[in-house]
């Protein structure tokens, strides 16, 4: 099947030249996949709807002026494979897509199953979260979600007053609103059995991680449909909040040393205006978002 996917698009680059695998080219792309019916063209097809051959083809340009090294290539070839995975394409045929786009492209060549090592999720509440291995640490790749109908604080404010229509809400089953945001107390004290509160030493090796790509960390972990400047080179998927001014930040708990009250409320902070994840201090009824790690 991957020498199949090769010849087709080996074929589109000799007819139309490699632009037709271009964010413009897309719906042209997509017509020219509909003139014939097979298997090859419907897979082809599919990784089209889900911006593969755009975010590949933009990663070939990037390995052409240098911009990019073979490992961010590489990340941006297994971030494509978990696109696929993601969106219910079975797992052989992801990895021969995204296989055939490399070769014709001269990409790096990702090992199959060291990409669905790091594919997972993890089911709490009825909820399915994905994760993301960075390094060695497993991380949630998508905010935690708790009960919304608590207090903060000593003042009398609710979270719905507070949380206003801008942050994302939903049902569980297990009944209640719930929301994307919680106090640092809520949010070491929600953790699911084998989850935790990031440490220092694991944002420490987070930035490593991200260093040995890319020394623009913050925008290796912010999604890149809802930042300027995301690229997401690790599956974190860090989802901005709209502020009154109408900027985008977010900002994510680390649990501090609870022996030290002065280093108990400390997150990690990602915002438009920066390339780089800011480390900061934050007051103690503060409310930030939460990404466990698994222990």
């Amino acid at each position: 099947m991957k020498q199949h996917l090769k010849r087709i698009l080996q074929s589109f680059e000799k007819d139309f030249g490699e632009e037709i695998f271009s964010q413009e080219n897309a719906p042209r792309f997509r017509r020219a996949l509909k003139r014939e019916k097979s298997i090859a063209n419907d897979m082809l097809l599919f990784a089209n709807i889900k911006g593969i051959p755009q975010k590949i083809y933009d990663a070939k340009k990037s390995a052409l002026d240098f911009s990019s090294s073979e490992k961010q290539q590489e990340q941006i070839l297994k971030n494509c494979y978990q696109d696929l995975i993601n969106a219910q394409m079975l797992p052989d045929s992801a990895y021969e897509v995204i296989s055939a786009f490399a070769e014709i492209f001269a990409l790096p060549q990702v090992n199959q199953f060291e990409c669905q090592k790091e594919l997972g999720d993890f089911i709490y509440k009825d909820k399915i979260y994905k994760t993301c291995r960075i390094g060695n640490i497993v991380w949630m790749a998508e905010n935690f979600l708790v009960m919304g109908n608590e207090w903060i604080g000593p003042g009398s404010t609710p979270w719905s007053m507070i949380l206003g229509s801008t942050i994302p809400k939903s049902e569980s089953a297990c009944g209640g609103k719930l929301v994307e945001l919680a106090s640092y107390e809520k949010a070491v004290r929600s953790a699911p059995q084998g989850w935790r509160l990031p440490t220092i030493a694991d944002y420490q090796d987070l930035i490593c991680e991200i260093k040995g790509v890319t020394n623009k960390t913050g925008a290796a972990l912010k999604s890149t449909s809802t930042w300027k400047n995301g690229l997401d080179l690790f599956g974190f998927n860090a989802i901005p909040i709209k502020m009154d001014d109408g900027s985008q930040a977010v900002n994510f708990w680390l649990k501090g040393d609870s022996g030290d009250s002065k280093l108990s409320r400390l997150c990690f902070s990602l915002d438009d205006e920066s390339d780089e994840i800011q480390f900061m201090r934050t007051e103690t009824d503060g409310i930030n978002c939460i990404r466990y790690v698994k222990e």
